[in-house]
């Protein structure tokens, strides 16, 4: 009798350990094939109460229970789903929009460590491509994550540019790319406009002041010309430049016109408009006035400079 009742000690309590180990299991696939739904994104009424591209950020991260369980395969959908996508475009080049985004969102960072990242990353391509008019955005930041991950860099801009030069008001000479089109971003120009709407709705609270234009960036706006004819873009190299060779002194104190220099932090260059606001062009896209630090640019180094 006693060794009957020991055995169904036993056996119950194999049981009751075995239930919760089963429940555990089918919750962890549940989690790992289960496609990240981000809370807030643009549109919502939510996001425009974000103050800060930082806020934003936050906002858009996944958490990290979740994140470390996903499949490899949900794990790349729920990347693509990003919400902040579209910053690619802020940069000069994809390389450099998509070094930027993996900088502060774990979703790529954790995508980079799987090690068959790019074999599905490859697969899911070919079917994004097949979808480019349903899905521009997807798929474009689809290739920029795989030229990423095999180390690939492809620029927007031809390396066949009109050069031409002009100089800083201390005399150094500096180099401008002239007249470029869309076809030397790599994009057309019905997708560059899309591109710049999703950027307005990014930053409800930024105001449009034009419309994109491949020709000219945000150096060039802040550093060389503010006209409408103005159709040279300047690299970083060239925009700093003006500060290095002493054409412009920093100042504590900003007023309307002063020069804004988003520092080592960020490849980025604005005017000062006033109450902490500024006016620059955003990549080829359009030209924004908004807080210093809201927009698609690190703000934690910023200089003025007149």
């Amino acid at each position: 009798m006693k060794r009957l009742l020991s055995f169904i000690l036993s056996a119950l309590l194999l049981f009751s350990l075995s239930v919760p180990a089963f429940a555990a299991s089918d919750e962890d696939k549940s989690i790992a094939d289960t496609i990240y739904q981000y809370p807030v994104t643009p549109g919502m009424d939510a996001w425009r109460t974000f103050q800060s591209f930082d806020e934003m950020i936050d906002a858009c991260q996944i958490p990290n229970n979740i994140l470390t369980q996903m499949s490899t395969e949900a794990l790349i959908e729920s990347v693509l789903d990003y919400p902040l996508a579209s910053i690619i475009f802020a940069y000069d080049t994809p390389a450099e929009g998509i070094k930027k985004i993996s900088s502060y969102f774990n979703g790529l960072q954790e995508l980079e460590k799987r090690d068959d990242s790019i074999e599905l990353m490859n697969t899911r391509s070919i079917s994004l491509t097949q979808e480019m008019s349903t899905n521009p955005t997807k798929t474009f930041f689809a290739n920029a994550i795989i030229d990423m991950l095999s180390e690939k860099a492809i620029a927007f801009v031809s390396p066949q540019s009109e050069l031409h030069y002009n100089y800083t008001p201390n005399g150094s000479r500096v180099q401008f790319m002239y007249n470029l089109t869309w076809a030397d971003h790599g994009i057309t120009a019905s997708y560059a406009d899309s591109q710049n709407e999703n950027f307005k709705a990014m930053f409800p609270n930024a105001t449009p002041i034009r419309e994109e234009d491949p020709t000219y960036n945000c150096h060039s706006y802040a550093w060389y010309s503010t006209s409408t004819g103005n159709r040279y873009w300047l690299q970083r190299n060239g925009a700093y430049t003006y500060i290095s060779d002493g054409s412009y002194t920093k100042t504590s104190s900003p007023r309307s016109g002063d020069k804004v220099w988003y520092g080592s932090a960020d490849d980025h260059s604005a005017i000062y408009y006033g109450n902490s606001k500024v006016t620059s062009k955003w990549g080829a896209l359009g030209l924004f006035r908004h807080d210093v630090s809201y927009c698609p640019y690190d703000a934690s180094d910023v200089s003025y400079w007149r």
